[in-house]
């Protein structure tokens, strides 16, 4: 099945490389993560900066973009931890 090979295969690897590689390539796989996960909430509420009918949209709407952001902000905060 797929799925054992795909075990068979990460434990090869986890038998080549030492605690201190598996550590810094999970470090820096996190960080990448992190950086995509910050990026959203910064393009959403750059976005909705520059929207032209911001004034018009109900209050709600913009609370609501903005907790959105938030969220995806703290998703990216969890990968940093």
């Amino acid at each position: 099945c797929i799925h054992c090979i795909v075990q068979v295969e990460s434990r090869r690897k986890k038998r080549k490389e030492t605690n201190g590689e598996s550590f810094i390539k999970m470090r820096l796989d996190d960080l990448i993560v992190t950086i995509a996960y910050f990026s959203i909430p910064l393009q959403l509420l750059v976005s909705l900066s520059m929207y032209p009918r911001l004034a018009s949209m109900p209050v709600k709407i913009v609370i609501l973009f903005v907790l959105f952001a938030f969220f995806i902000f703290l998703c990216g905060a969890g990968h940093l931890m």
